[in-house]
C-alpha cells in the first residue's frame, strides 16, 4: 500500500513537490528534535540514548515511597506496583495508604506481588491526599522520602537516581528529577526537561514535581503535608522548603525518572479537579509570599500569573546610548514614553559624538524637558562605558538600559519589568524582544548555546510557546540582553556596573548578569514586557572574525570557564549546539546532579 502511494505521488509534479516538502520537514525534525510544542522523536531517544545513561547504585540508604490511594484504577495501580518491583535500587519501602476507598479491587495486587517491601496501610475514613500521605509518613523508616501517585509509574532507575543525587549533594534537602507522560497505550511522550532551582518559574508552575524526594527528617520538621492545600499540597511543601532552607536546598537530577499518566484515562486529583487544584495552588503561593513579607496579584489558571506591585512614585532612569540615527532614537524614546504609565521615568540620552544636525537639534529640544538629560560621552564606541556614564547621572531606584533600535512595546511593559526588578532576590530583568517580522529575537540567554552564549529559541515563530511552554512564562535565565535590561541601582553599583575594560561592546550584558548571579541575585526574563528590536541597526552586527570581538570572547572564556561547561537553566538532555533547542543524541553521563545556579559560578 505504501509503495503504491509513493508511485502515485511520484507520477505528478504536485506529488513530487509534496514528497520534497515532507523530506525537508523530516530533515528539520532530525536537526532540531522540537516542533510545534513537542519532541516527535522523543520515544526513540528515550529508548536508546536515555536508557544507556541509567544511574547505577543498587543499594544504599533506605528510601520510603509514600503512595496515597483512593479508588485506584486496577490496571494503572498494577503497573505502578510493577514499576516499583522493577527498581534497580533494592533498598526501599513502598507505603500505600488506602484513604477509605469503596472500590478496593486494585489492592489485591499488593498481595499478589508478595513483596515485603510493599505494604498497605488502612486509614478507614477518607481524609484527603495530604492526610493519607501523612499517615504513610508516620510509618516511614527511610532516610529519604519520595512521593508517587497511585496511577503513575517510576523509571527502573528512579530510586537509584534519588540515592545518587543525595550522595553527590550532601547538603541537599530536596531532590527532583525530569519526567514525561504516558499516553493511552502506556508509551512515554511529552518529556519535561527541567532547569535547576528557578524561583520565577516556580511561582508560575510547580515544575519541581515529579519525581520529588526529600530528607525524611526535614519533611517531619516541616509538619508533613498541609491538607488545606490538597491538590497543591506538593507545591506548598516545595515553597516551605524554599522558605526554611533557601535555593541551595534543591538539587536536580536530569533523568526522566517519573512517568505521569495524563488525559481522560487518569484519575489523579490534579487531572479530575483542575479548578480546585488551581485555587489551591494560588492559595499556597499567596500564603508563601505573605510569610516572606511580599504581596502580589495572582491569577490562577493552567499556570499562575503573578503581577508584582510597584509603588506609585518609583523612579526609573531610562539610559539610552546613541550616536546620530535620529530615525531610531526618536522613535525609541517616543514609544517608550507612551508605555511609562505607573512609574516616574527620567530619560538619560547618552550622546556618543553625534554629528548630524537633525540629531543635534533634537537633543537640544529634548534637553529642555524637565524629565530628560542629554549626557555627552565622546570617544570611540564603548557600550559599557556609555551605560556606566548614564548610570552615574541617574537618580532612579531602577535603571532601564535600552538600545536605540528598540521600539514598540506592549502597554505596561516598563511596569512589568519594574515589578520583577524590585523583588529583593532579583538581579537584572530582561524582556521578550521580537524581530520586526514578529519572530523571537530574545527569549533569554543560555551559556554555551551555539558556542559561548546564545539566545534561547531565537527565530521562533510568533506566538510559539517553545519547549515546555517556557517562552510564555516568566523564568530565571543565566543572562539577558542589554538591549532592554532593567536592574535596581543598588545591584548595579554592588557589582561595579558594566565592565568597560574587558567588554567594551560584546558580552558585557552576559558578564554583568553572571556577576550579579555570583553575588546571589537571580536574573529574570519576562514575556510580559514585549518589544521589537532591529538587532544591529545602529552599528551593524558583530562577527567572530573581528579582532576586538575575538578578544572579548577570549576574556569571557577566561573569566567564566567553569560556568560555560553547562548552563544551569539549559537541561543537559537538550542539544547545546543550536539556539532552536532539540534533543541531545550524544551519549553522555546524565546521572549527574545540578544545584542552584550561583553554585556554578
Amino acid at each position: 500500500m505504501k509503495a503504491r502511494l509513493l508511485t502515485l505521488l511520484r507520477s505528478s509534479a504536485l506529488g513530487r513537490g509534496l514528497i520534497e516538502f515532507a523530506a525537508e520537514r523530516l530533515a528539520g525534525l532530525r536537526r532540531s528534535g522540537f516542533v510545534h510544542g513537542r519532541f516527535p522523536r522523543y520515544r526513540a531517544w528515550h529508548d536508546t540514548v536515555h536508557a544507556r545513561g541509567a544511574c547505577s547504585p543498587t543499594n544504599g540508604p533506605l528510601i520510603s515511597v509514600l503512595i496515597p490511594a483512593f479508588n485506584p484504577d486496577s490496571a494503572h495501580f498494577r503497573a505502578m506496583i510493577a514499576s516499583l518491583q522493577a527498581q534497580t535500587y533494592s533498598h526501599f519501602e513502598a507505603l500505600i495508604c488506602d484513604d477509605g476507598s469503596s472500590a478496593r479491587e486494585a489492592f489485591a495486587y499488593i498481595a499478589e506481588a508478595a513483596d515485603p517491601r510493599i505494604r498497605l496501610i488502612e486509614r478507614g475514613a477518607n481524609g484527603g491526599i495530604s492526610a493519607a500521605t501523612n499517615t504513610a509518613l508516620e510509618q516511614a523508616s527511610g532516610e529519604f522520602t519520595a512521593f508517587l501517585d497511585q496511577d503513575d509509574s517510576l523509571a527502573p532507575d528512579a530510586l537509584a537516581a534519588i540515592a545518587t543525587a543525595f550522595a553527590r549533594e550532601p547538603d541537599a534537602i530536596l531532590v527532583y528529577t525530569d519526567e514525561d507522560k504516558l499516553d493511552r497505550r502506556g508509551r512515554p511522550c511529552e518529556p519535561y526537561f527541567k532547569p535547576v532551582f528557578d524561583r520565577a518559574l516556580l511561582y508560575r508552575r510547580n515544575y519541581i514535581n515529579h519525581l520529588t524526594a526529600i530528607r525524611t527528617g526535614a519533611l517531619r520538621a516541616l509538619g508533613g503535608l498541609d491538607g488545606r492545600y490538597d491538590g497543591a499540597q506538593d507545591y506548598d511543601l516545595v515553597l516551605r522548603v524554599l522558605e526554611r532552607h533557601g535555593p541551595q536546598a534543591f538539587a536536580h537530577m536530569p533523568r526522566v525518572a517519573y512517568h505521569w499518566r495524563t488525559g481522560r484515562w487518569a484519575r489523579s486529583l490534579s487531572q479530575t479537579r483542575a479548578g480546585q487544584v488551581a485555587a489551591a495552588r494560588k492559595a499556597a503561593l499567596e500564603a508563601h509570599l505573605t510569610r516572606l513579607g511580599q504581596s502580589a496579584e495572582i491569577f490562577a489558571g493552567a499556570e499562575l500569573d503573578v503581577r508584582w506591585p510597584v509603588p506609585a512614585q518609583t523612579r526609573v532612569s531610562v539610559i539610552i546610548p546613541t550616536r546620530d540615527r535620529l530615525d531610531l532614537i526618536e522613535r525609541c524614546v517616543r514609544e517608550a514614553r507612551a508605555s511609562a504609565e505607573g512609574v516616574v521615568c527620567e530619560w538619560i540620552l547618552v550622546d556618543n559624538d553625534s554629528v548630524e544636525q537633525d540629531t543635534i537639534a533634537w537633543f537640544e529640544r529634548e534637553a529642555r524637558r524637565a524629565d530628560t538629560r542629554v549626557v555627552r560621552a565622546p570617544g570611540g564606541f564603548n557600550f559599557s562605558h556609555l551605560v556606566n556614564t548614564g548610570a552615574a547621572q541617574a537618580r532612579g531606584e531602577l535603571l532601564l538600559i535600552l538600545n536605540n533600535d528598540v521600539y514598540g512595546g506592549n502597554p505596561g511593559w516598563i511596569l512589568a519589568m519594574a515589578g520583577e526588578a524590585l523583588r529583593p532576590w532579583a538581579g537584572p530583568v530582561g524582556a521578550q524582544l521580537l524581530y520586526p517580522d514578529g519572530r523571537l529575537q530574545h527569549g533569554g540567554i543560555a551559556l554555551g548555546l551555539g558556542g559561548v552564549a546564545g539566545h534561547v529559541m531565537k527565530g521562533a515563530k510568533p506566538g510559539e510557546a517553545g519547549p515546555f511552554g517556557h517562552l510564555a512564562l516568566t523564568r530565571t535565565v543565566s543572562a539577558v540582553t542589554g538591549a532592554c535590561l532593567m536592574v535596581r541601582r543598588a545591584v548595579f553599583d554592588a557589582v561595579g556596573g558594566f565592565d568597560a575594560e574587558a567588554f567594551p561592546i560584546a558580552l558585557n550584558d552576559v558578564d554583568f548578569c553572571l556577576r550579579t548571579a555570583k553575588a546571589g541575585y537571580e536574573t529574570v526574563w519576562t514575556p510580559h514586557a514585549r518589544l521589537y528590536h532591529r538587532e544591529g541597526a545602529s552599528r551593524g552586527r558583530e562577527t567572530a572574525e573581528d579582532a576586538r570581538f575575538a578578544a572579548e570572547i577570549a576574556h569571557f572564556r577566561a573569566r567564566w570557564e567553569g560556568a560555560l561547561k553547562a548552563d544551569p537553566y539549559l537541561n543537559p538532555n537538550l542539544d547545546p549546539s543550536a539556539e532552536l533547542l532539540g534533543l541531545d543524541w550524544q551519549i553522555a553521563d546524565r546521572c549527574k546532579t545540578r544545584s542552584a545556579a550561583f553554585l556554578f559560578l
